[in-house]
């Protein structure tokens, strides 16, 4: 008997609809998501790992090099605020001169509308890189489990691959935007 589904695998997305497994090896990748039954693991081993999330952000190092630079453009400008005040307390309310004290307040509004707009940017790359990563996981999770044989996906159940799929994933893609932001 073959112990493993080489052919195809059928997986119920409305109708019935033929999904050929790829020769791929990705069970390293995937480990964590996939307790195979019976299998056992070494210390360390089987879960997400950093070296996981490192190869994740070098596929996608524009990205994240670009979140990374919004995330420092909107720290930048939240603490120019508090020097701004500084700036209008010792300028213009101590020294009594109000065209300073508008001057200074236009360019805080100026600082707070540009960082307003990083921080809105740079919300929306994280929240597409933490997208992607799920989008990554899931394929990856959908190509193991086709790898599996009859005897391991029934160990493993259908309600625990729902799980996999929704649940475990939306906490690691809500992690990787947490990181970030």
């Amino acid at each position: 008997e073959n112990s493993r589904m080489e052919s195809c695998f059928f997986w119920p997305i409305g109708t019935s609809q033929k999904i050929h497994s790829t020769a791929v090896d990705i069970g390293a990748t995937l480990r964590f998501m996939i307790p195979l039954a019976g299998k056992k693991y070494k210390a360390g081993e089987g879960r997400l790992s950093m070296g996981n999330v490192k190869q994740f952000l070098l596929r996608h190092r524009g990205k994240a090099a670009l979140a990374l630079v919004l995330l420092l453009g909107q720290v930048v400008g939240t603490l120019l605020i508090p020097a701004l005040v500084a700036g209008i307390v010792d300028r213009g309310i101590l020294q009594g001169d109000m065209g300073a004290v508008y001057r200074i307040g236009a360019q805080m509004l100026g600082v707070t509308a540009l960082s307003t707009g990083i921080a809105a940017a740079g919300s929306w790359v994280t929240s597409d890189l933490s997208a992607l990563f799920g989008l990554e996981m899931r394929s990856l999770l959908l190509q193991k489990s086709q790898q599996l044989s009859v005897q391991q996906f029934d160990a493993v159940g259908v309600s625990s691959m729902i799980t996999r799929t929704t649940s475990d994933i939306i906490n690691l893609q809500r992690t990787m935007g947490m990181v970030l932001q």
